[in-house]
């Protein structure tokens, strides 16, 4: 454990990075002493609950470590724009005290033990950057990010949300990245999506998504460019357009993004569909067609898709794909036809001799005479010697 008088020690330093070494200890109670800006102690073997934060903290990042127990219920730090607690062993609830950090532009609590929903009250008009990803947080598509639109960076990859995607996501212009997948959604892919202008990456795989794939997701802006490639801090100004504090955040958020991602996220151009229960044909364009030949398994397990990539012809004509309606080429040759037409002409043909029989006389006597005929001929015994004649 670090001794109390380590705070004490270093109570005037404004910037602090002891990342990447073996530190093991509990950070000490008297942390909210120190006049800390920033504080880095990522990829240590940090544990206990995280105490109070340093008043003047505006960046942490404490991932992974082995921090353990609930979220905080009060942070201490009310200025803090950038934390990243991700990769540690925090369970329960994401408590309210998050709401009490109006200038976050980054939250990353992703690979914890967190479960329950998303705050109402995580109205967060700066929020840029929100990981969610690999926790137990159930619940619909959390409502309070309505409220924050300037989301860029969504993950909330692998927990058990559910219900239907909103209409209103098509509202989060700023949306660059939007990780669903490995969740319980379901419903249609919301028309309204093909409004972010900016979206370069939607994963929507393992999901329980309905319906037809709306054409014009053929036609997101931003999936037909390729960045060039670059480097350093100019790299993320170039491609976010923010600048001041947002140029470090993006940095180090980023950089943890990189090491699940690959380094390649900032050209990252994808679409994966795979694992649903998507239905009709595939919509045509040369943007889907790009993305398929980049990613083959982006329409994966919907078996009911058709249509060129696919090598599986259409059984149907959609005549108004983007309102989902379907209607059904009918194929007279099919042998379920057949079948049908033989079985309505027996039973048309069996009344029509009964009819004759009820209401014809002389045709219902001709008929129980030939029918008597048949049974003597069939109950007459037959004799092989042709000089014994039978009894009439």
């Amino acid at each position: 454990m670090l001794p109390n008088r380590f705070c004490t020690a270093f109570k005037s330093v404004v910037y602090l990075d002891l990342s990447n070494n073996r530190i093991t200890c509990v950070l000490p109670n008297n942390m909210s002493t120190m006049q800390l800006d920033a504080l880095y102690l990522s990829s240590n073997q940090l544990t206990g609950r995280l105490p109070l934060l340093p008043r003047l903290l505006r960046k942490l990042d404490l991932s992974q470590n082995s921090f353990s127990g609930p979220l905080p219920t009060e942070f201490g730090a009310p200025g803090i724009f950038e934390l990243i607690l991700s990769s540690n062993y925090f369970t329960g609830h994401i408590t309210e005290s998050i709401c009490e950090l109006h200038d976050l532009l980054a939250l990353d609590l992703s690979h914890n033990l967190l479960e329950g929903e998303l705050p109402e009250c995580f109205h967060m008009q700066n929020v840029s950057f929100l990981f969610l990803s690999n926790n137990k947080l159930s619940g619909k598509f959390p409502p309070s990010l309505q409220t924050c639109p300037s989301l860029a960076f969504l993950d909330l990859a692998w927990n058990k949300f559910f219900g239907s995607l909103p209409v209103w996501i098509g509202d989060l212009v700023y949306l660059r990245f939007l990780q669903l997948s490995h969740n319980k959604f379901s419903g249609d892919i919301p028309v309204n999506i093909t409004n972010l202008k900016r979206l370069r990456m939607l994963n929507l795989a393992s999901n329980g998504i309905t319906g037809t794939i709306p054409p014009s997701l053929s036609n997101l802006p931003a999936m037909a460019q390729k960045h060039p490639r670059r480097s350093g801090i100019n790299m993320h100004l170039w491609y976010t357009g923010l600048i001041g504090n947002f140029r470090e955040v993006l940095s180090v958020v980023m950089k943890r993004q990189e090491l699940k991602y690959g380094a390649g996220i900032f050209d990252m151009v994808s679409i994966d569909l795979s694992i649903n229960h998507l239905t009709g044909r595939i919509p045509s364009g040369r943007q889907l067609d790009t993305l398929y030949t980049d990613n083959p398994t982006m329409y994966n397990g919907n078996y009911d898709l058709c249509g060129p990539p696919l090598h599986k012809n259409c059984s149907i004509n959609i005549s108004d794909i983007e309102h989902g309606h379907e209607k059904k080429s009918v194929n007279y040759s099919d042998p379920m036809f057949f079948y049908f037409g033989l079985l309505s002409g027996f039973v048309v043909g069996l009344w029509v001799v009964l009819c004759a029989l009820l209401f014809k006389q002389s045709w219902r006597v001709s008929y129980f005479r030939l029918f008597d005929k048949l049974c003597l001929l069939i109950k007459t015994p037959r004799f092989s010697d042709p000089r014994i004649k039978p009894i009439d």
